[in-house]
C-alpha cells in the first residue's frame, strides 16, 4: 500500500506540471480539470484507506479554501468563483498527499517532479530551435507547455533550485539529473524573464547559505560550479543567452517602460479595488471587476498574485495563505538542524524553490496557473513530510470532503467540454453547438458564458427568448464586452433606447470601453443629440491621452475609435474652425492608416477581437481625404 501510494504521488508530480501551465496543445477542458480531477480523486482514495495524517498546518489552509468558497456568496459571478475555488482546493490538496509520504520516499517525489521540468524544458528547447529555423528570429522567447514566457520562468525558477540539490547529492544518475539542470536553465535563459532571473538569483543566494551551514562546499566546487560554468557558456556562445539579453539590453527602449509603467499603474487599480472591498470579489473575478477601476490598461489579472488573492478572496484570504507560508519556513528553520545532513540539504532546496516561486509572485500571476501553485504546496508537503510534521491518521470520513470536490469538478469539466464544443461548432454547425450549449447548462445552470452563445445563436429563431437569455448571461457574468454585445444587439433590432440603455450599463462598469463610447457616440448623433454625442467623442480622445492608453500592454493593437471620433468632431466643427478641423482630420487619415496596415499584418488576430471592420475603415479613410479636399 506505501508503494502504491508513493507511484500515486510521482505519477502526480510528474504529469500535472506538464498539462496544467495553461499553454499545452490539449483540449482546454483536459488541460484545466483533469488535474483537479486526479487530485481530488487520490486525496479520496488515500482518505478512504485511511492513509492521510493530521497535522497543525492544514489550520491555515483550510482557512485559505473556506474564504475561497465563502467568497462565492458575494461574487459578480459565482461560476467564476467556485471554478477558481476548486483550481485552489486542487492545489492545496497537493499538501496532504505529500505530507503523508514517509521521509525516505520524498527523494522519489521531488526526482518526479525534476523529470517533469526537465521535459518542460527540453520541450521549450526544442520550440525555440524549431522557431529559430522556420523564422530566422534568435530572439524568440519560448513558451513550452505553459501560458506565456513569464510564467514558464516563474514555473522553472522554482524546480531549478531542488534538480540542484539533488544533483549535488547523487551518487548515481549524475548524467541524467545534469542534462535535466542544464535544460532547465537554458530553457530559463530561452523565456527571456528578467523576473525568473532575479527571482532565482534571490533563492539562490538564500541556497547558498544553506550550503555553507551543511558544508557541502565540496560537491558544489566538485560537481556544481563546473556544470553551471558549462550552461552559462553554452548559452551565450550557442546564442541561447539572446532572449534575455535582449530584454535586458533593451531596458530602457519603450516596450519596456511601457511594461513596467503598466505593471505599477495595474497594481494601483488593484488596490483601489481591495480598499473598495477588504473581503474581496469573489474568486477569478479579477477580470470583471478591474475595468472600472483602471488606471491602466486592460488585463486580466493583476501580475502579482499577492494582490491578485486579496482582491479576489479577501484580505482575510490573503493572509491565511501568508500565515500557512511563514508557519512552514518557521518550522523549517527550527527543525532543520535535527535531520540528517542529505534530509537536510532537500529540505533548504524546498525552501528555496518556494521562495522563488514567492518572489516571482511578486511581479507575475505565477500561483493563478495550477502548474505553479502545484508546485509550491508539493515542495511545501514534502518540506513537511521531512520534518515530520504530522500527527495521528485522519478518519476515513474525511474522504466525503474530496468525493464532494471531485464531483463538483466533473460536473463543471462535462459542462465546460460542451460549451469548448459548441465554441468550434457555431460557425460550421450552429444546430450542434445550440444543442451542446443546452447539454452545458444542464450541467451548470449558472455559467452566464453559456447562456450568452445560446442567446446570440436564438437570436434569429426566437428574439424574444433570445433576448431573455442574453440578459440572464449578463447578470450571471457582467463582463462590460457582454454587456456592450447586449446594446448592439438591441441596436440591429432598431430599439435604440434600450440600446443606449446597456451602453451606459457597459459605461458603468468599464468607463474607458471604447466600442460603448464609440456606438452610444453614433448613436446619439443619429438622433441629433449632437452635444451629447460630441461629449462622448470627446471623452474618446480623453482616454487616447490618458495613462490607460499610453500603458497598454498590447503596444501593436491600434484603437479604431480614435480617428472615427477625430473624424465626428471634425464634421461637427468645420464650419466653425478650420484649422482644427484640418488638424483632427489629419491626425485622424494617419491614424486609419496606421490600423489598416497593423489589420493587414495581424488580420486573424483583429477578426476575432476589433469593433471596426475592415470595409468600414477604409470607408471612414476615403470620407476623410473627402473632407482634407474640399477644406
Amino acid at each position: 500500500m506505501e508503494i502504491g501510494k508513493l507511484l500515486l504521488l510521482c505519477f502526480l508530480s510528474a504529469f500535472i506540471p506538464i498539462i496544467s501551465g495553461g499553454g499545452v496543445s490539449l483540449h482546454p477542458t483536459l488541460s484545466f480539470y483533469l488535474p483537479q480531477v486526479l487530485v481530488f480523486l487520490t486525496l479520496f482514495y488515500l482518505a478512504f484507506k485511511e492513509k492521510l495524517f493530521s497535522s497543525f498546518l492544514y489550520y491555515p489552509l483550510i482557512a485559505f479554501a473556506f474564504f475561497s468558497f465563502l467568497s462565492i456568496i458575494w461574487s459578480v459571478d459565482k461560476y467564476a468563483s467556485l471554478d477558481e475555488s476548486l483550481r485552489i482546493l486542487a492545489c492545496l490538496s497537493i499538501f496532504p498527499l505529500a505530507l503523508s509520504l514517509r521521509r525516505e520516499q520524498t527523494k522519489w517525489v521531488l526526482l518526479s517532479l525534476v523529470f517533469s521540468a526537465g521535459f518542460i524544458a527540453f520541450y521549450g528547447i526544442v520550440e525555440y530551435l524549431r522557431t529559430w529555423l522556420v523564422t530566422g528570429d534568435p530572439t524568440w522567447r519560448i513558451f513550452s507547455t505553459f501560458v506565456n514566457p513569464n510564467i514558464l520562468a516563474g514555473f522553472l525558477a522554482t524546480s531549478i533550485i531542488p534538480t540542484f540539490a539533488l544533483f549535488l547529492l547523487s551518487q548515481k544518475g549524475d548524467v541524467i539529473l545534469g542534462f535535466l539542470l542544464f535544460a532547465q536553465i537554458i530553457a530559463l535563459f530561452l523565456t527571456g524573464s528578467r523576473g525568473g532571473f532575479l527571482a532565482l538569483a534571490g533563492a539562490f543566494l538564500f541556497f547558498l547559505i544553506v550550503i555553507a551551514r551543511l558544508k557541502m562546499l565540496i560537491p558544489l566546487l566538485k560537481k556544481g560550479i563546473p556544470l553551471l560554468l558549462i550552461a552559462f557558456v553554452l548559452a551565450y556562445f550557442g546564442g541561447f543567452i539572446r532572449p534575455l539579453g535582449r530584454r535586458v539590453a533593451g531596458g530602457g527602449t519603450v516596450e519596456e517602460v511601457q511594461s513596467s509603467a503598466f505593471r505599477v499603474l495595474l497594481w494601483r487599480s488593484t488596490y483601489m479595488m481591495i480598499r473598495a472591498r477588504p473581503w474581496g470579489w469573489g474568486g477569478g473575478t479579477f477580470e470583471l471587476v478591474y475595468p472600472r477601476y483602471a488606471v491602466g490598461g486592460f488585463s486580466r489579472t493583476t501580475h502579482n498574485s499577492y494582490l491578485q488573492f486579496a482582491s479576489e478572496m479577501g484580505i482575510q484570504g490573503l493572509l491565511a495563505l501568508l500565515i500557512f507560508l511563514f508557519l512552514l519556513a518557521f518550522h523549517i528553520h527550527k527543525r532543520h538542524s535535527t535531520l540528517p545532513p542529505s534530509n537536510a540539504f532537500l529540505l533548504g532546496s524546498c525552501l528555496a524553490g518556494g521562495l522563488a516561486s514567492a518572489l516571482h509572485s511578486l511581479v507575475d500571476y505565477d500561483w493563478q496557473i495550477t502548474a505553479n501553485f502545484f508546485a509550491l504546496f508539493l515542495l511545501g508537503g514534502v518540506s513537511a513530510s521531512l520534518l515530520e510534521l504530522k500527527g495521528r491518521k485522519l478518519d476515513k470520513g474525511v474522504a466525503v470532503f474530496p468525493f464532494v470536490a471531485l464531483l463538483l469538478s466533473l460536473d463543471l469539466a462535462i459542462s465546460d467540454y460542451y460549451l469548448q464544443t459548441a465554441k468550434r461548432a457555431i460557425d460550421e454547425d450552429p444546430w450542434r453547438a445550440r444543442e451542446c450549449l443546452k447539454l452545458s447548462l444542464r450541467f451548470v445552470p449558472f455559467r452566464g458564458e453559456t447562456k450568452g452563445y445560446l442567446g446570440m445563436l436564438t437570436l434569429k429563431n426566437d428574439q424574444k427568448r433570445a433576448l431573455a437569455l442574453l440578459k440572464e448571461a449578463v447578470r450571471l457574468r457582467p463582463y462590460p464586452p457582454n454587456l456592450y454585445q447586449l446594446g448592439k444587439v438591441y441596436l440591429s433590432l432598431g430599439e435604440e433606447k434600450e440600446a443606449e440603455r446597456w451602453f451606459r450599463k457597459t459605461l458603468e462598469v468599464d468607463p474607458h470601453s471604447l466600442p460603448a463610447l464609440l456606438a452610444l457616440g453614433k448613436l446619439l448623433l443619429g438622433e441629433k443629440r449632437t452635444k451629447e454625442a460630441e461629449a462622448i467623442f470627446r471623452s474618446i480622445l480623453e482616454i487616447e491621452k490618458s495613462s490607460y492608453e499610453l500603458s497598454k500592454p498590447i503596444a501593436f493593437f491600434k484603437e479604431p475609435a480614435y480617428p472615427i471620433a477625430k473624424l465626428e468632431l471634425a464634421k461637427m466643427m468645420k464650419e466653425v474652425n478650420r484649422e482644427e478641423t484640418r488638424k483632427l482630420l489629419e491626425e485622424a487619415e494617419r491614424q486609419c492608416r496606421e490600423y489598416l496596415s497593423t489589420y493587414g499584418q495581424w488580420r486573424e488576430v483583429m477578426k476575432r477581437f476589433t469593433y471596426v471592420s475592415e470595409e468600414e475603415m477604409r470607408k471612414h479613410l476615403e470620407e476623410i481625404k473627402e473632407l482634407l479636399r474640399n477644406l
